[in-house]
């Protein structure tokens, strides 16, 4: 059946998960064009980083609903098995025969192989047979490949992190630790901080801008000096809450917890997603660090680590940085 020889097939990676580790998305890892064509799948989006996410792609129920077996469909618009969402899905991507490997290890999710044909395909059983041991003896290949590459990019995340490191200890003012801050991140990053600012009974009332850097032109309309107060943001106390999380928002304007004052003043600083982070030291709050972004921003597992180690590296400086910054009114 020379018709096999044109698969499209896609390395597809369990790229999400939510809180209850339930599948959210799918993304490309590699993609394989067909062997006696120039072309790939038109409909198909193959390019690697392309990102399914579960909800919009209903073919996804076919894998995740029986995660362990593989899933030869021969026809698609005919397949008894598919319902009318799997079949309308199918002939959206121009999909008519499909081939999806499920790859796991110890009940965990490697990632799967997405093969499609553009025509209907009829598999022998020895073919048949085959596809279904392929799980057996792809997933313990795909797992070590992924352990190298989990190594190397935790060994890439720890130079970076050193690097950071070094070069917080040597800044000598505020806007340097700012801009150090941002040396990893991306160009249209905006960083700023502010510190509380308490009633007598040891309450935050507000927060105050101390200092914002950014990396381009982009102006940041939150100047230095410049008082929010939790009495008209009362959207600030969730900021201040669980103060040793690091607090990762990719859209500012899906946070069911902000109010509509606090959206006002996001959309007013131009905030589309942000990370927000607590210094502490000896259960005191020193500042407040908060990275932000234009337009939402999915944050990078990479981003996720440096925000996350962002608290042990900053808090010293910031507590040393003030401890100066008092030695020297108390001597003025």
């Amino acid at each position: 059946n020379k018709s096999k020889d044109s698969v499209n097939a896609l390395l597809m990676n369990v790229h999400r998960f939510d809180a209850e580790d339930n599948v959210k998305s799918v993304r490309v890892m590699s993609n394989l064009l067909p062997i006696n064509s120039n072309e790939a799948m038109t409909a198909v989006p193959t390019n690697i980083g392309t990102v399914y996410k579960v909800e919009d792609f209903p073919i996804a129920s076919l894998w995740l609903d029986n995660p362990d077996q593989t899933d030869i469909i021969e026809d698609t618009q005919n397949d008894p098995r598919l319902t009318d969402a799997h079949k309308a899905s199918f002939g959206f991507l121009e999909v008519n025969s499909s081939v999806i490997i499920s790859l796991r290890q110890s009940g965990q999710w490697l990632g799967l192989f997405f093969l499609a044909w553009k025509e209907p395909v009829v598999f022998s059983e020895d073919e048949k047979a085959y596809l279904a041991a392929l799980p057996a003896m792809l997933s313990p290949v795909v797992a070590n490949l992924q352990s190298l590459e989990g190594l190397a990019r935790a060994n890439n995340r720890l130079a970076q992190i050193n690097k950071v490191s070094s070069a917080l200890k040597a800044a000598e003012t505020i806007d340097g630790v700012l801009e150090t801050i941002l040396e990893p991140l991306s160009d249209d990053t905006v960083v700023s901080m502010s510190r509380p600012i308490y009633d007598d009974n040891g309450t935050v009332t507000a927060l105050e801008i101390v200092g914002n850097h950014s990396r381009s032109n982009r102006r940041f309309d939150a100047e230095v000096g410049a008082i929010y107060t939790v009495a008209n943001y009362t959207a600030i106390n969730w900021y201040l809450e669980d103060t040793d999380r690091v607090k990762l928002i990719s859209d500012v304007s899906k946070e069911p917890r902000f109010d509509d004052n606090l959206r006002a003043l996001q959309a007013r600083l131009g905030i589309g997603a942000q990370a927000y982070i607590t210094l502490k030291q000896a259960g005191n709050i020193l500042a407040f660090v908060s990275v932000v972004w234009e337009h939402p921003h999915e944050f990078s597992e990479d981003e996720k680590a440096y925000f996350n180690a962002l608290p042990a590296l900053l808090s010293p400086v910031i507590a040393n940085r003030q401890a100066l910054d008092s030695l020297e009114q108390s001597n003025t």
